[in-house]
């Protein structure tokens, strides 16, 4: 999302919450109904921070805790490997091996949910156990399935 606002010739640089929840814009002229148009066309609900709430993320603009586009992709790996963990750990019982398959498979629908692969979420569950049982018995991929409605962020007693 980052490199399509960067494209837009007015914009000089475009940089993004660690979160993702904030995308601050740098450029020649107001580019903002431009930025949230790209915005709402890749299924956000942008608002537009003015007054106290602008000058809060300004002060709280740090290289940090802020990404690029050029590092928004590490980014984006670095969440999927930690979200595949995640829910790999809620399936219990499973070898190292299922643990590891299961991580990889979630990494892998991770990152094709970012690109835009057009499934729902309960597409991709589907996905994700349909794709296990080549590796999980139907209850091992049964207790993927509850893991995985757990939702991607952490759940009480989750680091």
């Amino acid at each position: 999302m980052l490199a399509h606002i960067e494209a837009l010739p007015e914009v000089d640089e475009a940089w993004m919450s660690r979160d993702g929840t904030i995308v601050m814009v740098r450029a020649a002229g107001d580019v903002s109904a431009r930025v949230e148009g790209l915005l709402r066309e890749a299924g956000d609900r942008p608002v537009r921070l003015e007054g106290v709430n602008h000058e809060t993320a300004l002060e709280l603009h740090d290289p940090e805790t802020w990404v690029r586009a050029n590092t928004a992709d590490a980014l984006s790996a670095e969440e999927g490997t930690i979200v595949a963990a995640r829910i790999a750990a809620r399936v219990e019982d499973l070898s190292q091996e299922q643990r590891e398959a299961v991580e990889a498979l979630v990494r892998q629908a991770f990152a094709a949910a970012l690109e835009g692969d057009g499934r729902s979420p309960e597409e991709w569950v589907e996905h994700v156990v349909s794709e296990s049982r080549r590796f999980l018995s139907e209850a091992e991929a049964e207790r993927l399935r509850a893991a995985l409605e757990q939702g991607i962020g952490p759940v009480e007693g989750e680091p």
